[in-house]
């Protein structure tokens, strides 16, 4: 790629609090207390450790954070006991990935007989399975270790990619930007959208704009997501809408929604994001179409909201067939 200028930025706040890439509002996972938990708790004859990870899919990133949680366990209870539960578990989209939270609970006198047992006694009271799931982390641990022997160039970007991946996996995200600024800066698309996810989960809004405005105006494939984001950065004005607009074109529903928030051109907007099976933009085009006193689209729409599990517009649907005569 010619003329791509990318400034590498050193963070100094990487601390920047969570939130949802997808919604507005906070995520179901950031509204609990535990998920921002970094070291292991007690109270009331119980110890909790907790253990949070990124990966491709879910599976992975469940792996990763039961790894994590019990690698802390073991430092201080030796092995995990047949009595120790994975006490609370959440999870969420973070761009193209999924982290997962998980807290692993065990009372204090199991953690101590762990930590006191004989060979023989240690037989009877270890959790086989966690035990099985902590290698299973370990071998998936030193396979990606791996990957930093590959080399980051011009002619092998695609490493660039599998580097920064692995790095912002690990949540070293000063690492992560680094390689995919590299892989970006060699015209690795993927590469750029990821450098603007860490960025933007970072707090470095100006470097997270700059590599999501390549995606978002790729001519070979614009990239409905970095659209979508440009949105969110810019936050209002005619640039937000602009985004926005632009990622309802590319079939992101929640952009639709978005957009119409900010533009004039509500009904059009929310019909587009209605038509993506956005129950919330359904419940809105309902909504303007009973402003306009048009009673039938109103509650043609307030069933698809309703089908699409809007519970508000299944309450209305029995008082818009009043409205029109109907049983």
């Amino acid at each position: 790629m010619k003329n791509l200028f990318l400034i590498f930025v050193i963070f100094t706040n990487f601390n920047a609090p969570a939130y949802s890439l997808f919604n507005d509002e906070e995520s179901k996972c950031q509204t609990l207390p535990w998920t921002k938990e970094d070291s292991r708790t007690q109270g009331s004859g119980w110890i909790w450790f907790p253990g949070k990870a990124t990966g491709e899919n879910l599976a992975e990133a469940y792996l990763k954070a039961e790894g994590a949680a019990l690698g802390r366990l073991m430092q201080e209870c030796n092995f995990p006991h047949k009595e120790v539960k994975i006490h609370e578990r959440c999870d969420e989209r973070l761009g193209k990935f999924y982290k997962a939270y998980i807290r692993i609970s065990v009372k204090d006198k199991f953690c101590k007989e762990t930590k006191y047992s004989s060979a023989e006694k240690a037989k009877t009271i270890k959790n086989t399975v966690l035990l099985k799931t902590y290698q299973r982390y370990q071998r998936l641990i030193a396979r990606n270790t791996n990957i930093k022997e590959d080399f980051c160039n011009q002619t092998n970007h695609s490493k660039c990619l599998s580097l920064g991946k692995y790095e912002f996996h690990m949540q070293n995200y000063p690492a992560a930007l680094k390689y995919f600024d590299l892989g970006c800066l060699h015209g690795n698309m993927d590469s750029c959208f990821n450098a603007g996810l860490t960025a933007k989960i970072s707090g470095a809004t100006k470097t997270a704009i700059g590599h999501f405005k390549l995606t978002c105006h790729n001519s070979k494939k614009p990239d409905p997501q970095g659209c979508f984001f440009l949105g969110q950065l810019y936050s209002v004005g005619s640039a937000a809408i602009k985004y926005y607009k632009k990622a309802c074109h590319l079939n992101i529903a929640r952009a639709c929604r978005a957009a119409a928030q900010l533009s004039r051109q509500k009904l059009k907007l929310y019909r587009k994001g209605c038509q993506l099976k956005d129950r919330k933009s359904c419940k809105e085009v309902a909504t303007l179409y009973y402003d306009l006193k048009n009673m039938k689209k109103s509650l043609t729409y307030s069933r698809r909201a309703c089908t699409l599990g809007e519970k508000k517009s299944c309450k209305n649907i029995k008082f818009l067939k009043k409205k029109l005569g109907q049983k």
